[in-house]
């Protein structure tokens, strides 16, 4: 029986799965920045507690390289403001979205390229040893 190639039943389950949480985590991230742009107002006083917001929701979908790379963005900021003045304005494209940016392209490196890279070489790793010590004792 020949299966075309775009029908499910040629994939297998782990390429569903990943499908599967692909689709799961960019609509998560999508659904944290439409929500912050939705209730952006830079002259709202109640605002400040948005970007803490933000922020919580963004570390939690790309932990932990997120934090990393939020440690090393705020470090490369602080040395551009130490010589280019850089007085704006709050604005969407600041506040959010270049961050946001940021944060879901090394999430999405980070949980769909790196960690089932390193689970396939654990696995070429790991189960040889098993076997040896399963088929030993």
């Amino acid at each position: 029986m020949n299966i075309p190639a775009w029908s499910l039943r040629s994939w297998s389950w782990s390429r569903v799965v990943g499908l599967t949480l692909k689709i799961l985590w960019c609509s998560a991230a999508m659904a944290v920045l439409v929500t912050m742009l939705w209730h952006f107002d830079p002259h709202d006083p109640e605002e400040r507690d948005n970007p803490i917001l933000f922020a919580y929701l963004m570390f939690a979908l790309t932990y932990p390289s997120g934090l990393l790379a939020a440690f090393v963005a705020s470090i490369a900021l602080g040395l551009v403001e130490r010589f280019v003045s850089l007085n704006t304005a709050p604005s969407r494209l600041y506040d959010y979205i270049l961050p946001w940016i940021g944060f879901v392209c090394v999430g999405y490196w980070q949980w769909f390229k790196l960690a089932p890279w390193l689970w396939n070489k654990l696995l070429v790793v790991l189960l040889p040893w098993l076997r040896r010590k399963l088929g030993s004792g």
